[in-house]
């Protein structure tokens, strides 16, 4: 699982890179905007990996690790999407009383690395479809 971390290391760094500066735009585009831009980009960089992500994940390598001080990848991706739900309710795009929680963990459940090589092995998806169909199911549940 480490190894499979390693071989994506650069990759990832970009990634996150990527997410920062996307982040840091927050005042140029809504929240909700913000969150279907975070998922696409998530989406190929799950699928570009997918099979390390896959054996990552299935060797442990992607939970917390309490005792070396590092949080899990998912937790970084869930830490993202909380905070542009948060963002998003506060501007009204999502209802106050939305559960934004569950609403996190609801929108990260389709990007599970299995799922995501499944829609391109056995599917043949290509990336585009699994990334607009993906935007297209979140944007419409969290707005309600």
């Amino acid at each position: 699982g480490e190894v499979c971390l390693a071989l994506m290391d650069e990759d990832l760094r970009h990634f996150q890179d990527r997410t920062l500066a996307l982040l840091a735009e927050q005042g140029s585009a809504s929240p909700l905007a913000l969150l279907a831009a975070f998922l696409d980009s998530l989406v190929r960089f799950m699928g570009g990996h997918a099979a390390l992500m896959c054996e990552a994940e299935q060797q442990g390598a992607l939970r917390n690790r309490p005792e070396i001080n590092q949080t899990s990848l998912h937790d970084w991706f869930r830490t993202t999407v909380l905070l542009l739900l948060r963002n998003g309710q506060a501007e009204g795009e999502i209802a106050g009383d939305a559960d934004l929680d569950y609403l996190a963990d609801a929108v990260l459940a389709p990007l599970n690395p299995r799922l995501i090589r499944h829609q391109l092995r056995e599917h043949t998806m290509p990336l585009d479809i699994i990334s607009e169909r993906l935007v297209r199911f979140v944007m419409g549940g969290v707005r309600g």
